[in-house]
């Protein structure tokens, strides 16, 4: 790249961008540049604006007609996704390339620019869908139709370009775990971040882009990949070469950042690396980042004991934790705010209604949401001494909380551990959206587990889900600090709340839910539970004619018969094809238990013995397979 000044238009339309992610700044940001004098100028400061205001759809429809007119597709793509992105990524470099190869001038500022709104578009795009709400309608293909190309290339008869993008994410050795929509959007994503890190330029939020773009890959697998744990570490480690020191993001941004922006930055950078490690169970490096997003973003959080009332009917002030939060800086100097964009009604209503509790649910319940404080009710008239946390800060309470839940034992003194961070959040007057959504999450989680808040859990869960649906707040609002905390997936809680159904006994509720997320081995066993074992095996056989080599089809079918040794058989086998050579070994135990002439099962065993390194065992196995005229290669 021959040498230039930075180029100023893509510097802050990358800062424009991440601010779409970010808590909502206190002071108003400086007024956008101009788009440089170029004809692709207004098109990339367009659809610039359409992902600060949340149309993704508009600015997607904006980039990609410009970016596919140099796409060699063929109509014979339309039947080879494969082939169709191939050609779609060559179209892409060529795009960005231009006619000068690339060198740095107005027009590679706004290709880069163009390119990069395209990829966050279609990123938070796919968030929106499976993670915030509320959904809207999509084309099922990001690239939507363009004056160059026939609009029936983006129908997708049948989901199959979906299914297609499914296994494309499943080849990083685990599979797509619930219905989700969009999946292309992910795939088309990474393919632009992919072009313009490619390119021999210095852009600095790309690395970070493909960290939040990896880790949303992982969440919608069933099982931890580590092909995605190597990308989240390159590029997690380059996000905070860049952004995890304030002093770097200052000189990066100069100018273009906003009082106490720079912090927020940093925060969030840190906050979302120490989630990536505690996703992959790397404990001590995910305390390490929290640690250091509690001090860049000025916060000192301890556990203190204060006499006080848990209960309605509490007579006598008994010892409560209480999460005590010092600040270095008062929230308002920050440089962060929760302002909401909406109808003056519906933020007033929302205000009124942040927590998905109903307000009539305390009424069965004589448990306090947090414990009233024995010296607030001495002191009636001293005011409320509670810290404002900024919402970033608040981020940082329940990164810590979620800590706290993975170093603790798996029981219910657990949930007591995490409960000062959740009443601490609770207590706040103002939460962005996610931050509020997750701490109810966690809230329901914790009193979940407690028959006398089970209910009330209930109808927290109930009111999270069809919140999730409403308009209000809008997708702008609602990405908010989305990627710095931990929230699950839309199908991940409608699978909690299925479950906290069969737990209340609510089974015919929870059958619709496990049906419509196409979560077969949950439904499989709600029809066991309610006793409808024919239902339970015309499943079990439907799916099985889809996907035979299902190890958890096969248990959910040896549980309604486990005296059929072909099925135990069959277990072993996709359970030694899935690489799960324990369960193989039991299934093949079982198997030869039945029928103990199935030389077959027990040359199977002899062969697993054998990769275990034990000998004697594979030995004596192998002289019962002989003895039944059976011995064979083991499976591949």
């Amino acid at each position: 790249m021959a040498s230039s000044p930075p180029p100023t238009f893509l510097r802050e339309a990358e800062l424009r961008l991440l601010r779409c992610t970010l808590p909502t700044a206190a002071s108003r940001p400086p007024v956008p540049s101009p788009p440089p004098l170029h004809p692709l100028g207004p098109v990339a400061a367009s659809a610039l604006a359409a992902v600060e205001l949340g149309d993704y759809a508009a600015a997607l429809a904006s980039a990609v007609r410009h970016i596919l007119r140099a796409s060699a597709s063929t109509e014979a793509d339309h039947d080879s996704p494969a082939q169709f992105y191939a050609h779609l990524a060559a179209a892409v470099e060529v795009f960005l390339l231009g006619d000068v190869g690339g060198a740095v001038d107005e027009g590679f500022e706004c290709r880069c620019a163009l390119v990069l709104s395209a990829a966050v578009a279609a990123l938070l795009a796919f968030t929106q869908h499976n993670v915030t709400g509320p959904s809207r309608k999509y084309s099922s293909f990001p690239c939507f139709s363009t004056s160059s190309l026939d609009e029936r290339w983006y129908s997708d008869p049948g989901g199959k370009w979906e299914a297609w993008a499914s296994h494309h994410l499943a080849s990083f050795g685990s599979h797509v775990h619930g219905k989700f929509s969009l999946l292309q959007f992910i795939v088309f994503a990474e393919l632009l971040l992919t072009s313009i890190k490619s390119l021999d330029s210095d852009f600095w939020s790309v690395s970070w882009w493909l960290c939040r773009l990896s880790m949303s890959q992982q969440n919608i697998l069933d099982e931890l990949s580590s092909s995605l744990f190597d990308k989240v570490q390159v590029h997690k480690n380059k996000m905070l070469t860049r952004f995890g020191e304030l002093e770097r993001v200052s000189s990066y941004w100069g100018s273009f950042l906003c009082d106490g922006e720079g912090a927020s930055l940093v925060t969030t950078a840190l906050l979302e690396a120490g989630l990536a490690e505690y996703k992959y169970g790397w404990v001590d490096a995910s305390r390490l980042h929290l640690d250091s997003a509690q001090e860049a973003c000025g916060i000192h959080l301890s556990l203190t004991g204060i006499l006080g009332f848990r209960t309605v009917h509490q007579v006598d002030a008994k010892s409560q934790m209480v999460l005590i939060a010092k600040t270095t800086k008062p929230a308002a100097d920050e440089g962060q705010s929760t302002e909401l964009t909406g109808a003056p009604g519906d933020v007033l209503a929302l205000r009124k209604t942040r927590s998905s509790v109903p307000g009539e649910s305390d009424e069965f319940c004589d448990i306090l949401r947090t414990p009233l404080l024995a010296q607030d009710v001495n002191d009636s008239n001293s005011g409320s001494t509670q810290i404002l946390l900024t919402p970033v800060q608040q981020a940082a309470v329940l990164a810590q909380c979620l800590h706290v839940s993975r170093r603790s034992r798996s029981d219910e003194m657990s949930g007591w551990e995490m409960a000062p961070y959740i009443e601490s959040i609770d207590s706040q007057d103002d939460s962005c959206y996610v931050v509020r959504s997750l701490c109810d999450v966690l809230r329901i989680r914790w009193e979940s587990t407690r028959s006398r808040t089970k209910q009330r859990a209930l109808l927290m869960m109930e009111n999270l889900v069809e919140d999730i649906s409403k308009e209000f707040p809008v997708a702008s609002e609602r990405a908010r600090l989305v990627f710095a905390v931990h929230m699950p997936t839309l199908p991940a809680l409608r699978k909690e709340y299925g479950e906290l159904l069969i737990s209340c006994g609510l089974l015919g509720e929870a059958l619709n839910v496990f049906k419509d997320l196409e979560l077969w081995d949950n439904l499989i066993y709600c029809y066991r539970l309610s006793g409808k074992v024919a239902d339970a095996v015309s499943l079990i056989n439907t799916r099985l004619s889809i996907t035979p080599n299902d190890p958890k089809l096969w248990e959910s079918a040896l549980a309604l018969n486990s005296l059929y040794p072909d099925g135990w058989f069959a277990y072993g086998t996709t359970a030694w094809k899935a690489k799960d050579l324990e369960k193989a070994l039991d299934a093949f135990s079982r198997a030869v238990q039945i029928d103990p002439e199935n030389g077959e099962a027990w040359n199977n065993i002899a062969c697993l013995h054998m990769i275990r390194g034990k000998s004697k065992a594979s030995v004596q196995s192998f002289r019962e397979a002989i003895k039944f005229k059976c011995v064979s290669p083991p499976i591949p």
